[in-house]
């Protein structure tokens, strides 16, 4: 009787897993068992990339918030779900703190 070996290489999320694990739930089809004279082939497969996330929800509170002033200044309008953007448009640089002190000290001197 002969032994046969069985070589296996995980792979998570399209990366390469380094230790073994034990795969107790394989009722999910999250793994695929590929044949040897493949194998060097689907090593070689590179994942496209996941397209980067440039909003998200609000938290639970200040989404509320939100939507109650939307529908406020809307008089009762149906409102689109509020979501916080990722990238800044504004560069906080120096300059943009001091145009903005600036801009602060004009509106009191007009007000007085």
């Amino acid at each position: 009787m002969t032994k046969s070996t069985l070589c296996v290489l995980f792979f998570s999320k399209g990366k390469q897993v380094s230790e073994s694990k034990e795969m107790d739930k394989v009722m999910y089809h999250d793994w695929r068992l590929v044949p040897k004279h493949k194998e060097e082939q689907f090593k070689l497969y590179n994942p496209v990339p996941e397209p980067p996330i440039r909003y998200v929800s609000y938290p639970p509170l200040l989404r509320a918030m939100l939507l109650a002033q939307r529908q406020e200044d809307e008089l009762g309008a149906a409102a689109e779900e509020p979501t916080l953007p990722l990238k800044r448009d504004v560069l906080l640089s120096k300059e943009y703190f001091r145009s903005q002190e600036k801009e602060r000290e004009r509106q009191e001197e007009t007000a007085v």
